[in-house]
Order: C-alpha cells, then sequence, then structure tokens
C-alpha cells in the first residue's frame, strides 16, 4: 500500500491505528536507558510483526509511538487485537513484564501529502490511544460501524469522550479481546436505598433542593458522557442527607445508571475502606457469592481478601504500603470495569465516620476516575466535623486540586416547611400559618425533625385520616413534642416492654445491629426477636440492610441515640458486656469495636490488649491519628509496667507522622522508661526518633543526639538499631561530609542491610550512597536511589518510600533533569505521602521551594498555603510568603512575615534559634535599621560554633540573607563563617557562595565593579543556578548589594550587565515588581 506522495490525492477512506506504551516516561527513570531500548526492541517488533501481517503500513514511530495506516477497517482491528494478544501472552510469561500498551483506532476520509495523511480522522485516532488504558483498545463509533456486521469481538459503550483538538465529543467502543461476549459484571438487581413501607409519615418529594439538584443533574449529564464526577453533600444531622440521595439514585437510575451504596458505620471507623466494600457488595446483592469472587478473581483478584464472605485469607504483606497502594489500583480497576459496561453511580454515605485509608482512597479515586462513565457522591455530617477531622484534609485536597463539587444542605425555610407537610399528607390546601410556625419553631426546618413531629401528631390522634383525606384538631388542642427527643420517646413508650428491651439492646450494639448480636445481647428467642423488629420497621424507628450478618438500622442516629440515652448507667453497662461478650466470639470482630464495649461496660482493663491491637491495625492502615488515639486510650487506663516503654514509643512512631511535639514528648517519656531498664536498643530507636524532631526544629541537639543513637548500640554487635542509627548519622552529615567519608559510611550501613537482612537499612543505605555519588557519577547516584526507593516499596516501608521521593528529586536536581520530571516525582512523593497519612514530609516545603526558585510564585504560594499553622514546615511557608511578598511589594509588606517567621520558630523551640535570628536581621536590614542587625548578629554568635548551623542552608536562603545581613551591618567575619561553613556542600552551590562571599568582600572595601563582575559569574556557571535552588537568594543579592553600592556612590558599570540581565529576566517571570522597580533605578554607565 502506497503510504502518500508529494502531490496531493483525492480524498480516501482509510483507518488508522494509534498505539503507545504506557508509564514508558517512568520506566526510563527507574530502569535507565539501557532496559528501556530493550523494551522498545521487545514491543516494536511486537507491533512490526502484526502490522505486517495485517498488510499495514507504518507511517511514523517516535519513542513509543506507533502511527499505522490501514486500507481495511477490518484488517485495523484484527491487528490492534492481535498486538495487544501478543503483549498479553507476555505478561502471562511474565507477571513483572513491563510491555503495557494502549491502542486508538479510527476510520474517515484524509488525502495521501508527503508521505503522510492530512485529516481530522489522524487526529481522532491518535487522541483515543491517548484515552485507552492499558490493555485497552479504544475504537470510535465510525469504525464500529465500518465493521459491525462482520466483526467476531464483542464491544462495551464508553460513552461520548471529549477528545482534544476535536470540536465535538467522539462515541467510543472499548473492544474486547475474547471472541465471546461476557455476561454483564454487576447484577441486574438495584443496588440502592429501598422504597419506605406503605403507610409511612415521610414526605414522597425532596423540598428545597432544586438548585443542589440542578448541579446533580449536569454532573450525571457529563459523567454519562464519560467525565466522571464527584460530589460531597454536607448536612447537620436530620439535613436531609438520605432523602437527597435517594432522589440521586432516582434520577441516576431513570438515565440507566447503576447505583452501587455504599455506607459507613461508626464502628467502621479503623476498618479500612469499609463504605468501597459495602459499595462493592451491593452491586451483587441478590446473586451468589460465587459470582462475586469470579468477578473480583478476573477483574481485580487483590481485592477478594477484603470481602470475608470468600473465605480467602489476607496477603501476609497486606500491612504494606505496597499492599495499600495495590488495592487503591484494584478498586480503580474494578470501577473502570463497571464503569465500561455502564454509567455508575458510587454512594458513599456517612464519611464523618470513615477510616482515614478510605479517605485516602476517595482522593485517589476522584482523580483517576476523571476519564470514566462515574458519579462518585459522597456525604458528611457537617455537625461532626471538628478542627482536626482528618475528613476536612481530603476535602480540602479535593477542592485545590478541582477534584469535587461540594453542596451544602441549608435547613428549610418556614415556606418550605409547609410545602414539605402538604406533601407528605398529600393536601392541596394551603397550610395555615399558625400550624407552620408551630411546626417551624420546634423543627428550625431540619427537614427529619419535621417529619418526626408529624410522625408523633398522628400517633397521638391530633392529626388524623378520613375518607375525604387528612384533618387535624384545632391548633389549641394539638400536643406538638417540643423536641425531637420527645417525639421518639413518645413513640417508643407505646411499644410492648419486651420490644423496648430489644430496642434498647439495639442501641447499644450501635447504628446498624447483626441479628444474631441483637439476639444474644436481647436475650429475646429469634422469633420474638423478629417480631420487635417488624414493630420497629412499621414505626420508622429501624430498617432492614440484609447482608450476610442479616444486619438491622436505626433509620436515623438520632433516634438511636434518643433511645442510648434513655438507659440507665447499669443498664448501659450491662448491656454493653453483653454485647461485647457476643462480638468476642466471633472471628472477624474489629479490635477497635470491642474496646467501645468494654470500655462502656467498665472493663477498661479487658479493652487495652484490644486497644493495642486496633492501634497496630491502624498504623497498618495508614491511619496515624486513629492509631495515636488508640495508644492514648490504652496508656490512660494503664498499661503492664513491661508494656509502657513500647507503647509509648509506638504513639511516638504514630505522632511523628502528623504531630512532632506530641511525637517529642511520647519519645522522651518512653527513653525515661528504657533508661530505667537500661534497654539500649530502646534507647537507639527512641533517641533517633528525638533527633529527627530536634533536626526538624533547628535544635543544637541534634548531633549530639544523632550520635548517641549510635554510640547506645556500639558494642551490641549487628542490630537493627546500630543500622538505623547510622543512617541517621549519615542523613545529619551528608552536607559536611566528604564524599569518601560519606560513601564509607552507606557501605557500611548496606553490609548491615544485607547481614540482618532488614530492607528498611538496605533502603536507605543505598540513598546514602546515592548522595555520595552524586557529585562523581551522577548518573549512577540516580540509579542507585532509584533502587533504594523499589526495595522501601517492595517492602512497604511508606515512609522510607516518601524519603526516596525526597533524595530522587534532589538527585534529580543535582544532575540538571528537566524542571518537569523533578516536580513529577515531588508530586508523585506527595501522593504517596497523601495515601498513606504522613503529613510531616519535607515534600511539600521542598515543593513549594521549587517554585519559588524557578520564579513560579503563584504556583510557590499555593504549595506553601497546603502548610497548615502548627506544622514543623510552617515556617517554611511563612518564609516563601515572606520572599514574595519583598518581591512584588517591598519592604514594608515583608518585615512583618519575617518577623512572624522569627516567632514561628520560637514558638517551635520555646527559645532563639539560627533561622529565627537570621529573619529578624534580615527583617531590620529591609528596614534600614543598622543597630538592629548588629545587635541580632551578636546574638547569632552564641551559635556558631557548633559547626553545620549553616551547612544545611546550602540550597536554602537563609546562608544568601546572613551574607547581605553581614554586609549590611559592616561585619566582614561573619561572611568568612559563611564561607567555611558552606564550602562543604554541593560543589556549584559552594561556588556560588564564594562568589556572592567575595562580591560582598569587594563591596565593603568600596569596589563597586569587582561587585558587579563576582556576582554576574554567578550568571556564568555552567549550570543553570536553579539547579541548586538559589535563584531566589541571587537576585536578593543583586537588589541589596545595588542599593548599598548607591548608598555609597558607586558606579553601576557594564562588569554588572549579567547580574541585571539574570535577575530581572527572574523578576519578570515571578512578576516581582517591587524588585524589577529598584533594577530599574541600576541603569549602566
Amino acid at each position: 500500500m502506497a503510504r502518500g506522495t508529494k502531490r496531493a490525492a483525492p480524498a480516501t477512506t482509510r483507518a488508522f491505528l494509534f498505539s503507545d506504551l504506557r508509564d514508558y516516561t517512568t520506566f526510563v527513570e527507574t530502569h535507565g536507558d539501557a532496559a528501556a531500548a530493550r523494551l522498545l526492541r521487545d514491543y516494536r517488533a511486537i507491533v512490526r510483526r502484526e502490522v505486517a501481517r495485517y498488510k499495514g503500513a507504518e507511517v511514523k514511530t517516535e519513542g513509543d509511538s506507533f502511527y499505522v495506516v490501514f486500507d481495511s477497517a477490518s484488517a485495523s482491528l484484527d491487528c490492534a487485537v492481535a498486538i495487544l494478544r501478543r503483549v498479553g501472552a507476555e505478561r502471562v510469561k511474565d507477571a513483572a513484564s513491563p510491555l503495557r500498551v494502549g491502542i486508538g483506532l479510527h476510520a474517515g476520509e484524509t488525502i495521501a501529502f508527503d508521505k503522510q495523511f492530512v485529516g481530522s480522522a489522524v487526529n481522532v485516532a491518535s487522541r483515543l490511544a491517548s484515552r485507552a488504558g492499558a490493555g485497552e483498545l479504544l475504537i470510535s463509533d465510525t469504525l464500529r460501524g465500518l465493521v459491525r456486521t462482520a466483526t467476531k469481538y464483542f464491544m462495551s459503550d464508553r460513552g461520548r469522550l471529549e477528545l482534544k483538538g476535536v470540536s465535538e465529543p467522539i462515541q467510543a467502543w472499548s473492544v474486547t479481546l475474547d471472541e465471546t461476549a461476557p455476561g454483564p459484571i454487576l447484577s441486574p438487581a438495584p443496588a440502592g436505598h429501598g422504597t419506605p413501607a406503605a403507610g409511612q409519615i415521610l414526605c414522597p418529594v425532596v423540598i428545597g433542593r432544586d438548585a443542589e439538584l440542578g448541579q446533580v443533574d449536569l454532573a450525571l449529564d457529563a459523567a454519562a458522557g464519560g467525565r466522571g464526577q464527584t460530589i460531597v453533600v454536607a448536612g447537620e444531622a436530620g439535613g436531609g442527607k438520605s432523602a437527597f440521595v435517594r432522589e440521586v439514585e432516582r434520577r441516576a437510575s431513570a438515565r440507566g445508571f447503576r447505583v452501587l451504596l455504599g455506607s459507613t458505620l461508626e464502628s467502621d471507623r479503623t476498618l479500612p475502606y469499609a463504605p468501597f466494600i459495602a459499595a462493592v457488595r451491593s452491586g451483587f446483592r441478590g446473586i451468589e457469592r460465587e459470582r462475586l469472587g469470579r468477578v473480583l478473581a478476573q477483574t481485580a483478584p487483590d481485592l477478594a481478601q477484603l470481602f470475608p464472605e470468600l473465605g480467602r485469607m489476607p496477603r501476609p504483606d497486606g500491612a504494606s504500603a505496597l499492599e495499600q497502594h495495590r488495592l487503591a489500583v484494584a478498586f480503580h480497576g474494578l470501577l473502570s470495569a463497571f464503569a465500561r459496561e455502564g454509567s455508575i453511580l458510587i454512594v458513599l454515605e456517612d464519611l464523618h465516620w470513615s477510616d482515614e485509608a478510605s479517605l485516602d482512597l476517595l482522593h485517589y479515586l476522584a482523580r483517576e476516575l476523571r476519564d470514566s462513565r462515574s458519579l462518585v457522591l459522597a456525604t458528611y455530617r457537617s455537625d461532626e466535623m471538628h478542627r482536626r477531622h482528618p475528613f476536612l484534609r481530603t476535602l480540602g485536597s479535593l477542592q485545590r486540586e478541582r477534584l469535587a463539587t461540594e453542596i451544602a444542605l441549608r435547613r428549610l425555610t418556614p415556606d418550605e416547611v409547609a410545602r414539605l407537610i402538604q406533601e407528605t399528607f398529600a393536601i392541596s390546601n394551603p397550610v395555615s400559618a399558625e400550624f407552620r410556625d408551630a411546626i417551624y419553631s420546634r423543627s428550625e426546618g431540619n427537614p427529619f425533625f419535621t417529619e418526626e413531629l408529624l410522625k408523633a401528631l398522628v400517633e397521638s390522634g391530633g392529626i388524623y385520616r378520613l375518607e375525604s383525606g387528612w384533618e387535624r384538631k384545632p391548633l389549641a388542642e394539638l400536643r406538638i413534642p417540643a423536641s425531637i427527643r420527645e417525639a421518639v420517646h413518645a413513640r417508643v413508650e407505646h411499644l410492648p416492654a419486651e420490644a423496648q428491651t430489644t430496642l434498647s439492646a439495639a442501641s447499644v450494639i450501635g447504628l446498624r445491629f447483626p441479628f444474631e448480636v441483637l439476639r444474644a445481647t436481647s436475650g429475646a428467642a429469634a422469633a420474638d426477636a423478629l417480631a420487635h423488629l417488624r414493630q420497629f420497621i412499621e414505626l420508622q424507628l429501624v430498617v432492614e440492610e440484609g447482608g450476610e450478618d442479616d444486619a438491622y438500622a436505626f433509620r436515623h442516629a438520632l433516634t438511636r441515640e434518643v433511645v442510648y440515652d434513655e438507659l440507665l448507667a447499669p443498664e448501659r453497662k450491662a448491656l454493653h458486656r453483653a454485647v461485647a461478650a457476643a462480638l468476642e466470639t466471633q472471628p472477624r470482630t474489629e479490635p477497635s469495636l470491642l474496646t467501645l464495649h468494654l470500655i462502656a461496660a467498665g472493663a477498661p482493663q479487658r479493652a487495652v490488649p484490644y486497644l493495642l491491637e486496633a492501634a497496630r491495625r491502624a498504623m497498618a492502615a495508614d491511619a496515624p491519628r486513629e492509631a495515636a488515639t488508640h495508644y492514648e486510650r490504652a496508656l490512660e487506663i494503664g498499661v503492664a509496667e513491661d508494656a509502657l516503654a513500647i507503647t509509648l514509643e509506638g504513639l511516638a512512631q504514630a505522632c511523628l507522622r502528623f504531630d512532632i511535639d506530641r511525637a517529642k514528648r511520647a519519645a522522651e517519656q518512653s527513653l525515661t522508661v528504657y533508661r530505667k531498664a537500661d534497654d539500649r536498643r530502646g534507647m537507639s530507636r527512641t533517641i533517633s526518633m528525638l533527633s529527627w524532631a530536634a533536626g526538624l526544629y533547628a535544635e543544637t541537639r541534634v548531633q549530639a543526639l544523632v550520635e548517641e543513637a549510635r554510640d547506645v548500640v556500639e558494642g551490641l554487635g549487628d542490630t537493627i538499631e546500630l543500622a538505623h542509627a547510622l543512617v541517621r548519622l549519615g542523613r545529619f552529615y551528608a552536607a559536611s561530609m566528604s564524599a569518601a567519608e560519606l560513601r564509607a559510611l552507606a557501605e557500611r550501613v548496606l553490609e548491615l542491610g544485607e547481614r540482618l537482612n532488614d530492607p528498611q537499612t538496605l533502603a536507605e543505605g543505598h540513598y546514602l550512597m546515592g548522595y555520595a555519588l552524586i557529585e562523581e557519577q551522577p548518573e549512577e547516584a540516580l540509579r542507585v536511589v532509584l533502587r533504594g526507593r523499589e526495595l522501601a516499596a517492595a517492602a512497604g516501608l511508606a515512609e522510607s518510600v516518601m524519603y526516596g521521593y525526597w533524595a530522587l528529586a534532589i538527585a534529580m536536581q543535582r544532575v540538571g533533569r528537566l524542571s518537569q520530571d523533578v516536580t513529577q516525582v515531588i508530586d508523585d512523593g506527595l501522593a504517596h505521602a497523601r495515601r498513606h497519612g504522613i503529613e510531616q514530609t519535607p515534600l511539600v516545603p521542598m515543593r513549594a521551594y521549587f517554585h519559588l526558585n524557578r520564579g513560579e510564585w503563584d504556583e510557590a504560594l499555593l504549595s506553601a498555603q497546603q502548610i497548615e499553622k502548627g506544622s514543623g514546615w510552617y515556617d517554611n511557608a511563612l518564609e516563601i510568603r515572606a520572599c514574595i511578598a519583598e518581591g512584588r511589594e517591598g519592604p514594608r509588606a515583608a518585615i512583618p512575615l519575617y518577623l512572624e517567621h522569627t516567632q514561628a520558630w520560637r514558638a517551635l523551640t520555646g527559645r532563639a534559634s539560627v533561622p529565627g535570628l537570621v529573619s529578624t536581621a534580615y527583617a531590620a536590614l529591609l528596614g534600614r535599621d543598622r543597630p538592629k542587625v548588629i545587635a541580632t548578629l551578636e546574638e547569632l554568635k552564641a551559635f556558631v560554633p557548633p559547626p553545620r548551623q549553616l551547612a544545611g542552608w546550602s540550597g536554602s536562603l537563609g546562608g544568601s540573607r546572613l551574607i547581605l545581613s553581614a554586609t549590611f551591618a559592616r561585619q566582614p567575619e561573619w561572611i568568612d563563617i559563611v564561607e567555611s561553613e558552606l564550602r562543604h556542600g554541593e560543589a556549584k552551590v559552594a561556588r556560588a557562595y564564594t562568589l556572592a562571599c567575595q562580591a560582598a568582600r569587594a563591596l565593603l572595601s568600596g569596589d563597586v565593579t569587582e561587585c558587579g563582575r563576582q556576582m554576574s559569574a554567578i550568571y556564568e556557571l555552567d549550570a543553570p543556578p536553579q539547579h541548586f535552588g538559589l535563584d531566589t537568594g541571587h537576585v536578593e543579592q543583586v537588589v541589596q548589594f545595588l542599593q548599598e553600592a548607591r548608598s555609597a556612590g558607586g558606579t553601576i558599570g557594564p562588569e554588572w550587565d549579567g547580574a541585571l540581565q539574570g535577575a530581572r529576566a527572574f523578576a519578570e517571570k515571578a512578576k516581582a515588581t517591587w524588585w524589577l522597580s529598584e533594577l530599574a533605578k541600576a541603569s549602566p554607565q
């Protein structure tokens, strides 16, 4: 077949195939160029063999992308299927094979021109390939029409896809590689909320939510078109969230959506993925469990362990970080498969009770399902949100990344309450203002409260039914309950005593209660318990949920609270004791649930082992806040003396992820106990934790701590503690050790890791080796760091993996990798940290500083805003804000922020610190207050020596500002100190600092010309300054040195040209208007 000629030809219908390797760029970064070349060779051989077999023509090949043309649409389809089958066969032979291919096909009229083809059909095929998942073949509706009667392949509707550069949505189909059509994945039975029982007093329509439902309609339309959506619905208890969700389910079902319903219970707080498991399970309701097992085995085998009814044992590495990521990917794969079969609505209710792993999964899916036919609808109680509630962090991330729409359900107005009354009783006459106001004054517009009050009036006879319809007594004769509590209580007191006992037992079990646990707790016979449950359902107190455990649930949490609060304290304790006894006989009972009942039963000591196990499980599920809560509760109750130190250590380890101050306190208490017992290994572990926290706060005792952590175990032989202490020592001294010294230390760590078979030591040893090699063998250093991260990931070491991302980002900057590649690594690391509940990560400020030093100041501010006040990194956020305020608005705006930065350091350390004093000096410089600068530098002398107080600034702004402050104060000895301290850092960084110090000395001696020459030399280094993070500091130096030169009457000559040009270019990119105005004053003469 001809590929085209130089001359234009008539338009002809052709079929186009585009094929790409998935994750190829990541593979190159991770495995290196040689492995990437082998992968490309294997991939191209497969594609070219099949293209030749089906008589296609290769138009163009670039990297991992193929562009192929066919005369026959059927041939293009057969070729694409053959390619993916060959790739699949390779992956069957080798599960670790990196061959992951996506293909797109389209047919249309094009014109052959200059050995290529002109026409929109080419662009459509290319864009379809970019939307295809790994192992997926996407074809257009046009191509499907051409092959429909002849094809043997099953195709599932992917909906209308918005493709970049294509003016209208394209209907797409996903081709199944098997030749027989599979049955539907999900059961045909509806999975949403059931309809209320007949005769219940419930409003049949949703009142006062027209605008909110309009938003949902738009989201449903977008989701049906392949643009996945996420909506978060907030409302107070009784605010109408359940009714709103039922209406959304109705509207979604009318559009052909399949509804997956996942509810969260209060007892699910430490049960990972509970709402998602419930949602998946709901899709198979009413069919045999074997069907669920088969679907999971084919589509997402990693999830089978989460469904106890399948009888699968959890993976031995179920607690690992790698396993957490594997499960997230598996959920995404399963839900994507559902969405390929048809549009889906995923309802996740009451996420205020959800565990942190589920919240992280929500964030992950909101991002990853954006190209699927899915709508995720999540609800939470706004009145449950305290300041540190984990859901607030998830919600903040979703909003910042524009991944979700939030809908807040307000209370109803008086007129809307009147309409609710009309609809509930199906009356056409208007509700009197007096009756409306009487109901509204008690319910305050809360929909659930309003319905409960109406139900109470019906039961008391105040509202009654005649043949002609509903009537009510005169307002003066009505006894309207004063509160929801009174309304529920009035209904319950009409129950027989035996039924009240059963209802009380249910309220103690929880919002949801399995039938067998209820029967065992209440002591009722099975038949009696069932009869009681029928009464509860008729009175709208309880609803049937079903499931494997034949569960029931209170219609609303408030109903359960009213019933529970009516019990006397001894009654509650006795019932909690009975619940605990029933749960202890069930092998799959969550320990956190048992602890609630044992503590409430007055048996807290029996709860301690379960609390400790719950803490361990919470940490394994990447829920450190919950783990800390369990540890603290156990300590409050009292743990055995021989378990005290390890429990405090566990608390410190959990708090290290989100609250450094709490971690320090727990580690110090643990260390005291370990010292008393002369447990040197325990001492080393807690001292290492303390050294990490002290380093974060720039405390002077860091050096002593890291050395003590090593020294206390040095004589105990090869221990894990010694290995980890050496790692911490290496991190601390990395900036001041020579490459040879650091390499020797890294080799010792790696030897220990091999002997101890400890993956954490091996991973960290690779990071240290990477630091040691970065100057002389930068590419090898990069590979070593990547290998370390792979080892950490394989072992499920979440925090070590996070540090691997951090080390990799540093190494990539050092070797001059593209900024977008560095940013991607940082973002991947931050996503990893979020998934594993790691809030205290250096990646957050690293990303902010990266943008700051590239002149991307708006992005830097957005990153800085993610650092919460009270975080160990909050000082970084203040420094970034201060720097940007200086560059854009000038000293008046910046000085208060620099002083706030000083106060933040004082709040962290309880005293003066090096970073805080440097900010104080620099703020005084900006205010031209020379005596204050001199006084601050005098105070700073108390910190020099010890060494490394300044060396750690080699990639930040502190050293630069100290040079400027010393120049302004006319104190050259400080310039010598800075140069001496920073010469041990990375070579190009040290060279830049040396030039800045020489410029400062020249200025102090009155040689403005030499000062300009040295500053211009910085911009002539063989690598751009941005690669070692000093661009911002250099512009500060140029601006301040110019001010000093002008004040001394110096002349700005052509020697300054390089510095001025570089500084202006950066300031323009950063929109630093004040700096630009200062630079404009320096016209070379």
